[in-house]
């Protein structure tokens, strides 16, 4: 399974990710749907779901991929495989429909259970992030050359918290852990990327009801930058020994005292 020969492969993918999203997001209006579970779903996420699970099939044809917008039949199953691809075709859509910008494009490669690989990206931003632990991890803006991203050497004193969904555990936490810093608010993926390329010192979620695919490239591209991400008790996150698509809680950061 070659990410490397593949990766300008993925990376295009995503950026036509990117302009479906994109060309959805200019319209003055579009349909937004409700799922099962409550959480909302446009055309953007749809056609986004459609570009990538096609190019990721034809790029590694016997690697099994889960995508948020999947019927979920046998993801559990898939789940149990050796490596599988992990995606979000739209993270962060409430903050797609409210129109700030903050939502991302995230696909992850997990083995064994560990995230490998993953790509974030940001449409309205035109930058991409990539990378994993045997990678390093890069920022490309534009068609810009990519730049090694690192966590930040010394405390920043900032710690990232969901734009719409920082709830009272996440706050305790923040406020017994990191009781001098400044909170910066973010949607989607946008918080794990602050860690990532050094904005940040921490992102704490407790609590919280994200999902595999909303973790998954974040935690590959932080780990890549020198990073790391575990439970709040430094337990590990393991995406295959699960019962359920919910991450639980966890703590993205640049060291690896808690």
């Amino acid at each position: 399974m070659d990410v490397k020969n593949n990766l300008d492969a993925l990376l295009g993918a995503v950026k036509q990710a990117n302009q479906a999203i994109l060309n959805i997001y200019d319209k003055p209006s579009f349909d937004v749907e409700n799922k099962a579970d409550d959480s909302p779903i446009t055309e953007a996420d749809k056609a986004s779901h459609l570009i990538l699970i096609s190019a990721i099939a034809e790029l590694f044809p016997d690697t099994p991929i889960v995508s948020e917008e999947d019927d979920h039949n046998d993801t559990f199953e898939k789940l149990q495989s050796d490596a599988f691809w992990l995606i979000d075709p739209l993270d962060g859509t409430k903050e797609f429909v409210n129109k700030n910008g903050q939502f991302s494009v995230c696909i992850a490669l997990v083995k064994h259970g560990r995230p490998f690989f993953g790509i974030v990206s940001i449409p309205t931003q035109d930058t991409l992030y990539y990378g994993g632990p045997e990678f390093g991890s890069f920022k490309q803006i534009a068609r810009g050359e990519p730049e090694v991203v690192q966590v930040a050497p010394e405390p920043t004193n900032i710690v990232t918290a969901s734009l719409s969904h920082l709830n009272e555990a996440t706050e305790r936490y923040i406020g017994q852990h990191y009781p001098d810093a400044t909170i910066a608010r973010a949607g989607s993926s946008l918080k794990a990327m602050m860690v990532a390329e050094g904005l940040a010192d921490a992102q704490p979620v407790l609590g919280g009801q994200m999902k595999l695919w909303d973790l998954a490239a974040g935690h590959a591209i932080v780990v890549g930058a020198g990073g790391f991400v575990s439970r709040p008790d430094g337990g590990e996150v393991n995406y295959q020994l699960t019962d359920t698509l919910l991450v639980g809680d966890f703590v993205t950061r640049a060291t690896e005292a808690l």
